[in-house]
């Protein structure tokens, strides 16, 4: 290929990645990273649990990139969704968010919300769309799992929708979740990965099963059921007591909302049109030196 093409192509590729849109059709809800270290309580429009002992705080992980660690009964904290609010009439839109939890089996009792509640008093009642993780509850015969709410009863989480495939947490390991939301149907289903367990090398739709490992699912109904509303609430907190302690927590991060559409990539891990940009102005720069 002459030079004058290659470099014809290229220019071509740099403006085409100067165009595309960052993170898929992700848009950034909160990432924590603007904050200061400490509570979050009243810092970019977040309202968090007054209950005495709780422990919302945002913690500075390295270089700057920060989360919100979470334990001793800190329940509700949350925030509304304002623009990336998921209109009644949505048949698809994703909530993306991470976490990590300090400790694998005991302590942890928190939820992940989306809601129709423009002011939860909790995270379990006034939740619509809900993972939890309640270490005082376990399947028959089995380890305590991920949950999911579904209509009037939680569902144990699994890879498979079997008793052998229940999907329980590994320690430290951070877990990248997707809630893919039909708002019109009242409905949802749940997709989680982490580099960190190997049961989930890859996204995966999640299927719940009862206690007795009956009732396969992986569509999930909306906590209340039925309702003509907007989701309008991102909401977390952990139920863990006092007495446990740090050791027991968990942190979230990361809350992306895309409302167009079913979307399973990584916003966080998908490169920006600005670093695909210089990576084209670079081959240029070499395309240019050989040519020279």
């Amino acid at each position: 290929m002459q030079a004058g093409k290659r470099l014809g192509l290229l220019a071509g590729a740099v403006l085409g990645a100067m165009t595309l849109p960052a993170h898929a059709q992700f848009q950034l809800f909160d990432n924590f990273n603007s904050y200061n270290t400490g509570p979050l309580s009243g810092q970019g429009g977040w309202i968090t649990s007054p209950t005495a002992g709780a422990v919302t705080n945002v913690v500075d992980v390295g270089g700057g990139d920060k989360e919100v660690f979470v334990h001793s009964n800190s329940i509700p904290n949350y925030k509304s969704l304002g623009a990336l609010s998921i209109p009644n009439s949505s048949t698809a839109a994703t909530a993306y968010f991470n976490f990590k939890m300090a400790a694998a089996t005991t302590g942890n009792n928190f939820n992940f919300v989306i809601t129709d509640d423009p002011a939860p008093v909790d995270t379990a009642g006034s939740s619509e769309v809900q993972l939890n993780y309640d270490a005082g509850q376990s399947p028959t015969g089995g380890s305590t799992t991920f949950r999911i709410r579904s209509g009037g009863a939680f569902l144990f989480a699994t890879t498979g929708g079997t008793v052998a495939s229940r999907l329980m947490p590994v320690a430290n390991a951070q877990y990248n979740v997707w809630f893919v939301i039909n708002n019109s149907a009242d409905n949802y289903q749940v997709y989680m990965q982490s580099d960190g367990d190997a049961n989930l090398a890859n996204p995966t739709l999640i299927t719940g099963i009862a206690a007795d490992g009956t009732g396969a699912t992986s569509t999930f109904g909306f906590r209340n059921g039925a309702a003509a509303n907007a989701l309008v609430t991102a909401n977390f907190g952990n139920g863990a007591t006092a007495a446990l302690g740090a050791a027991n927590a968990v942190n979230f991060d990361d809350i992306y909302i895309d409302p167009a559409g079913s979307n399973t990539t990584n916003p966080v891990t998908a490169p920006e049109p600005a670093s695909l940009a210089l990576l084209g102005i670079g081959a240029l720069a070499l395309v240019g030196r050989r040519r020279r």
